[in-house]
């Protein structure tokens, strides 16, 4: 039995033909660059606008305390939008940092310490944590005290003194504050 195979050259048949290297379609074009976004705003889909890193004025201070006072302290964008070049961020940790009437800037008392170090050892380094424990004191205030007790020791004799830091102090790596160094270790200073 002999089978008859088709012909598929002619174009007759209804057949697609292998495309010829001369028909191929061209090559997709490049892809563009793209451009770049401005840093003069929040664009849809971009970065928002920066605030610059500078000290705060007595003036910025000023036109900081008139909207906490309309607003109230939850509204830092809307703030931040009054203020000019200061983002919500910025307003916030100023007002909250410097600025509250309720921080006590008054030195530190030693039943304050003696309920910070109580505190730390309870919830560890949850600073913001401890400071709503001690009324009018901030997080920052509370891990700055926290840090100048470890580095302060008091001696044998009573008299406080503030050890260095690799002395046994925050940062430790030294000997201990209360103990004299082994002898012979003592380094100069050949400079």
């Amino acid at each position: 039995m002999v089978t008859q195979v088709p012909d598929l050259s002619s174009s007759d048949s209804g057949a697609v033909s292998a495309p010829s290297s001369s028909s191929r379609p061209p090559p997709p074009p490049p892809p563009t660059a793209r451009k770049s976004r401005s840093s003069g705003g929040a664009a849809k889909g971009g970065a928002p606008r920066r605030a610059p890193k500078r000290p705060w004025t007595a003036a910025e201070d000023e036109a900081l305390r008139r909207p906490v006072s309309v607003y109230g302290t939850t509204s830092w964008s809307r703030i931040a939008a009054d203020m000019g070049d200061r983002n919500g961020k910025q307003c916030r940790e100023r007002w909250f940092h410097q600025l509250n009437p309720a921080i006590f800037r008054g030195s530190w008392s030693p039943d304050e310490d003696a309920s910070l170090l109580s505190l730390q050892r309870q919830h560890g380094n949850a600073w913001a944590t401890i400071a709503r424990s001690l009324p009018g004191r901030t997080g920052n205030q509370v891990k700055n005290r926290f840090n100048t007790i470890r580095k302060c020791r008091v001696t044998a004799t009573g008299q406080q003194r503030l050890y260095p830091q690799g002395t046994g102090g925050v940062g430790g790596g030294g000997h201990h504050p209360l103990r004299q160094p082994p002898s012979g270790s003592l380094r100069t200073a050949t400079r």
